[in-house]
């Protein structure tokens, strides 16, 4: 899974959740990869204060823009998305009829153009 940050200085924390020590921020330009989805199964009380509700959902961190990290950041929390999903780009598919060309920057494709097949 991709995600990008919504908000600038978006936090990558010790565990999944606020509880845990901040170790790093992320950026919204930066793209941050992980395998592993963690998913509250209930509100999470902490210090006598819900710090997280259930449903919320947190990302193990291995790379931030393809360096090697680690730590957690919120995909969704107390209910707000956080960081946004980057869709897996798609092989560009080829046809008789045309060829489609994708500009991807960062994961996530921002120019798409069909061009016609030379005969």
């Amino acid at each position: 899974m991709k995600l990008q940050p919504i908000d600038p200085q978006t936090r990558i924390r010790a565990d999944h959740n606020t509880a845990g020590e901040i170790k790093d921020y992320a950026d919204t330009s930066e793209v941050i990869t992980g395998t592993e989805v963690f998913t509250a199964p209930v509100d999470f009380t902490y210090n006598g204060t819900v710090i997280q509700f259930k449903g919320d959902r947190w990302l193990k961190v291995e790379y931030v823009n393809d360096t090697p990290a680690s730590g957690w950041i919120a995909i969704t929390h107390k209910g707000l998305q956080i960081c946004r999903e980057i869709p897996e780009t798609e092989p560009v598919p080829v046809t008789d009829e045309y060829i489609v060309y994708y500009k991807v920057v960062n994961g996530v494709i921002v120019d798409q153009r069909k061009f016609v097949k030379e005969a």
